[in-house]
């Protein structure tokens, strides 16, 4: 059984008996719901996760207050994937729905029963502030929000400005129940911050590019095989240099709005749930930004619950994206039937955690299993298995038709291609029956 590591609750939260919960609160369960998504968020940049402590302290000192999965795994490698099965529930399978990247085969998701649309039913006022077009009305990811037009401010502080005037005017209207969903855009290519965070970045060795323009930034993938080697470190250099400083960005922006919920009274009666849609890639299994692989860099997740009154603690067993919905109605004291996530808690150790992506190299799956990882591309039919306890970056290949526990995760993997090939007929799985 995996471990759950309490750390101490810090006194002044302490207000009433814990909860029979998972996660424990003192007193109650709160009853409004702030969830703030991060696109494009690689894990391990935060600091509790081993990233620069220079890196993100706001969300840091948030984490240290929270209950933070250590081991979550998003379910996929871009945004409109990652949104669709945090906030169903569910797989694609159980769907009847995998979102695409590319024309002709891209089209909107179908109505279904949402987090937002059942807290909704439930009474709940549900908003969505969303800063990517992914998660909107155009492609019916907002199913659900009794409000969900986009923020003309598309920054951070845009979206927390947008959500503050609804909960104002929910307050006003005598709204007591409300869902406010904020997705927000920083880090995302091209890491364009204010002149003040990238400070110092002219101190790097000199490149011919101009990363300020995604375009540009977007070419040197196809092109990176030719660059030289000292230019290819010193552009690195320089991307790793701007998502960093977009990431402090987007924490100053995080904080301050976060002190505007708090100084309006909306974080009092509230559980904050964040999560990130999916990761960033800089070159560590061959490609740049992210709709590549499912591989650590664009796949692994992060998953926090705060509250004013919650028992901080970490828990470790493997969690995924599909888990976050059905916990919250749980906590909620509301249906989540219907849905393939488990609350907090009631997983099994051994369980497999899926991921799944239709994106710029096509169809790839994978499933994880005690940290056990095997990688399927429809289309070359290529099969890689990586062992995460000892190979956490994913960079020894492991994987051998012979090997026992390569055929282990394949037989958990075979019924999964079976049932995705019903909803994306369009394509078709290379090799699986040698």
């Amino acid at each position: 059984m995996f471990m759950l590591l309490l750390l101490l609750a810090c006194k002044d939260k302490i207000d009433g008996p814990p909860t029979d919960t998972f996660p424990v609160f003192f007193g109650e369960v709160p009853q409004n719901v702030l969830m703030i998504s991060i696109d494009t968020f690689r894990r391990d940049e935060i600091p509790w996760f081993g990233g620069p402590e220079s890196n993100l302290p706001f969300l840091h000192s948030i984490m240290k207050e929270s209950m933070v999965m250590e081991h979550h795994t998003s379910c996929s490698d871009w945004t409109f994937v990652a949104v669709t099965c945090a906030t169903w529930g569910m797989r694609p399978d159980t769907a009847g729905f995998l979102p695409k990247m590319f024309e002709p085969y891209r089209e909107p998701i179908p109505d279904g029963p949402t987090l937002a649309a059942r807290l909704s039913g439930a009474g709940y006022l549900t908003m969505l502030s969303s800063s990517n077009g992914w998660f909107s009305a155009e492609h019916n990811t907002s199913t659900g929000y009794d409000l969900d037009e986009m923020p003309e401010n598309a920054s951070t502080t845009g979206v927390f400005a947008q959500a503050l005037e609804r909960l104002k005017q929910a307050k006003a209207d005598g709204q007591d129940r409300w869902f406010a969903h904020l997705h927000v855009k920083e880090p995302h290519s091209p890491y364009n911050p204010p002149t003040e965070y990238l400070k110092g970045i002219e101190d790097l060795p000199y490149i011919p590019y101009n990363l300020a323009d995604k375009d540009e930034q977007y070419d040197l993938i196809a092109t990176w095989a030719n660059i030289p080697e000292d230019e290819r470190e010193a552009v690195l250099q320089h991307m790793w240099f701007r998502y960093r400083a977009e990431l402090r960005w987007m924490d100053d922006q995080l904080a301050a709005g976060w002190k505007s919920l708090e100084q309006a009274g909306f974080l009092d009666d509230t559980m904050v749930v964040f999560w990130n849609d999916h990761g960033e890639q800089f070159w560590e299994h061959g490609y740049n930004t992210h709709a590549y692989t499912l591989h650590r860099e664009e796949n692994d997740g992060m998953f926090v619950v705060w509250a004013k009154n919650i028992q901080a603690g970490r828990w470790i067993g493997p969690t995924t994206h599909i888990d976050i919905a059905p916990t919250i109605l749980d906590l909620l004291g509301q249906d989540w039937d219907g849905m393939d996530g488990t609350p907090l808690g009631q997983a099994p150790d051994d369980r497999v955690i899926d991921g799944w992506t239709v994106a710029r190299l096509g169809p790839i799956q994978s499933v994880t299993r005690e940290n056990w990882k095997l990688i399927y591309d429809w289309n070359t039919g290529t099969r890689k298995m990586f062992d995460r306890n000892s190979d956490w970056e994913e960079g020894r290949d492991l994987y051998s038709a012979d090997d026992p526990e390569a055929q282990s995760l394949w037989q958990e993997l075979l019924p999964r291609i079976d049932a995705f090939r019903a909803i994306i007929p369009e394509y078709t799985p290379t090799g699986i029956d040698e």
